[in-house]
């Protein structure tokens, strides 16, 4: 039996946008900042914006990401963890 995978960002950001949303209008939407809705999909830290893209989308946040939502309900942060993606921070000589 195949291990369940969370969709990948790719295929989030295009159903999003068939349903006429980009991220950052969506997260600007529902009073988040602009870049919230890309750092939703970076790992399981802000279930509120999971739940809006889904919601968006037209499945249950347990479709999109299986792996936060065990046996149905969500997992506590602290099992989650494994699954946060690090994100490079730039520095000073990184170009633009």
């Amino acid at each position: 039996m195949r291990k369940p995978q969370n969709w990948p960002r790719s295929k989030i950001k295009m159903h999003l946008e068939d349903a006429g949303w980009s991220l950052r209008r969506l997260s600007l939407a529902h009073g988040f900042s602009a870049r919230v809705g890309s750092k939703a999909l970076d790992g399981p830290l802000i279930p509120r914006m999971e739940l809006i893209i889904a919601e968006v989308i037209g499945v249950e946040p347990q479709v999109i990401w299986p792996l936060y939502y065990p046996d149905g309900k969500r997992a506590p942060r602290s099992a989650l963890e494994k699954h946060i993606t690090p994100r490079r921070r730039r520095t000073n000589g990184d170009a633009l």
